[in-house]
């Protein structure tokens, strides 16, 4: 090896000692859950595993994502009728819940994977829909209520969803729910809807733990410092644990927080229809991460 690609060793390895070494103020009492994303294709039998592997973890909650892409708001301007009160697999698995007492939580994704133009898009229609859920929950609500995706691109989106919280808040007092919006961790700025919500929620990208000690130390501490500054609480939607090290990626996650934010929970990879817990096959699988496991299980 040259010298120069020996320094470089010597260099990274510097990185990793200082990042590793330094205080990392762990935020070790953070309620853990794992999550399921759901839609009509999901079977009772998926949904049933998942909820059997909660008590297993000793997970703290459900977090339970009701994905929308925009190329299917656009086709509803078309469309004969809403499925405003239509079932949906998360009526079978609120039943399960609420029969063993399960404290579950809901996502509400805006997707836009083709990148199509959002000018044409009704917000109205997408809110008609969450509405619907909302309705046939109160029966037993989710604990909090997480929006995350596209309607938070832009003045008139973001005007949208304040009104529609705001009607959520007066039509369901009842609702004891916290409502978060979700934001990419990396673009948190001051410019985002800070006073609306009861709490932000983070969402990091998916990517190899190579250099993350310095990454989360200098994402989590700027972000630490905008919670503060705006007294909100933080959660972690999303982890995306990716890689060889996804037990360290979670610690780091969890870690650099200034003492004074709170942060309410973590949830961990969520994958279709069933618990990455479950999974051995996709880069997101959790099933052999044993260190992980026991994490949660020592709880």
């Amino acid at each position: 090896m040259s010298e120069k690609g020996i320094l470089r060793g010597w260099i990274c390895m510097c990185f990793l000692l200082v990042y590793s070494c330094s205080p990392r103020n762990v935020k070790k009492n953070t309620p853990i859950s794992i999550g399921i994303t759901l839609d009509e294709g999901c079977d009772s039998t998926s949904i049933q595993r998942t909820v059997g592997v909660l008590s297993d973890l000793n997970a703290a909650t459900l977090v339970v994502d009701i994905p929308f892409q925009v190329e299917e708001l656009q086709s509803f301007e078309n469309a004969s009728a809403f499925k405003y009160y239509e079932t949906h697999p998360l009526d079978y698995l609120r039943a399960i819940l609420k029969k063993d007492s399960i404290d579950y939580q809901l996502s509400f994704s805006l997707d836009n994977p083709t990148q199509k133009s959002t000018a044409s898009v009704s917000l109205g229609d997408y809110f008609t829909e969450i509405s619907g859920i909302l309705l046939r929950s109160k029966s037993y609500l989710p604990s909090r209520i997480f929006f995350y995706g596209e309607f938070f691109l832009d003045t008139a989106s973001i005007s949208a969803m304040n009104q529609f919280v705001g009607q959520i808040r007066e039509a369901i007092p009842a609702l004891a729910t916290e409502i978060y919006y979700a934001v990419q961790a990396e673009t948190l700025d001051d410019e985002f809807e800070w006073e609306v919500p009861d709490g932000i929620a983070l969402v990091y990208l998916p990517a190899s733990l190579e250099g993350k000690g310095r990454y989360y130390h200098e994402l989590n501490t700027r972000i630490g410092e905008l919670a503060k500054k705006h007294q909100k609480p933080l959660s972690i939607l999303r982890t995306n644990l990716l890689g060889k090290n996804k037990y360290g990626e979670f610690l780091f996650q969890l870690s650099y927080w200034p003492d004074e934010v709170e942060v309410k929970g973590i949830n961990l990879n969520t994958l279709y229809c069933e618990t990455a817990f479950l999974d051995e096959e996709s880069p997101f699988a959790l099933a052999r991460e044993n260190r992980l496991k026991q994490y949660l299980k020592n709880r």
